[in-house]
């Protein structure tokens, strides 16, 4: 953005007397949120804390509005991802067969999400596409073996940050018994029991 001033002074010196950090009143020492989307930086969307400590702590001091923004892309590169998706999964009817899609993980990130992984209890019962985020419970689930499955997922964004293992739930509901005596190549829808068509 090109900015109109006096031609006896560049535009870096009336930047720099504007958003001097240590000496704007504005700014209290650290700009607010506020403050930094008024002056045009992008992608300040986390804690208010993580920025404050970012720019006390550069050295040398920011005093420009690029300054602020480098800070500020910095601090987002070391956050993880999100998990947006629900903590229960939906529920399932035993005897759908096996490798059956029951979940999809989501998430959020300021430089982009770029896999997802499982684990927990029962993540040998379950595999993951990494990119798309889709878990797959690998048995055919059956109610009187297991009712209840727990896994936990994760997402790494395009920089390797790793967020904290995500629990999730499965339950299996009891099906009526002629869903158990399906017959042979037919299977049953995922939330239901009658045969898929």
């Amino acid at each position: 953005t090109e900015i109109t001033i006096d031609n006896s002074e560049s535009i870096l010196t009336e930047l720099e007397n504007l958003i001097n950090i240590a000496n704007f009143p504005a700014f209290g020492g650290t700009p607010s949120l506020e403050d930094l989307a008024a002056f045009g930086i992008v992608g300040a969307t986390e804690s208010q804390i993580s920025y404050e400590e970012a720019i006390a702590q550069a050295t040398p001091a920011p005093e420009t509005i690029e300054d602020l923004q480098i800070i500020i892309n910095a601090v987002n590169a070391l956050i993880p991802p999100t998990i947006t998706s629900e903590e229960v999964a939906q529920t399932i009817t035993e005897n759908i067969g096996s490798h059956q899609e029951v979940y999809t993980v989501t998430a959020t990130d300021l430089t982009g999400v770029g896999s997802f992984g499982i684990g927990g209890l029962d993540s040998s019962s379950f595999s993951i596409d990494p990119i798309s985020g889709a878990v797959y419970l690998i048995p055919n689930p059956d109610f009187e073996t297991q009712a209840v499955y727990t896994f936990s997922v994760t997402a790494t964004d395009v920089d390797g940050n790793t967020c904290l293992p995500f629990p999730v739930s499965l339950s299996v509901n009891d099906a009526d018994d002629h869903c158990a005596n399906t017959p042979a190549g037919e299977t049953v829808d995922v939330h239901g029991c009658s045969p898929s068509q």
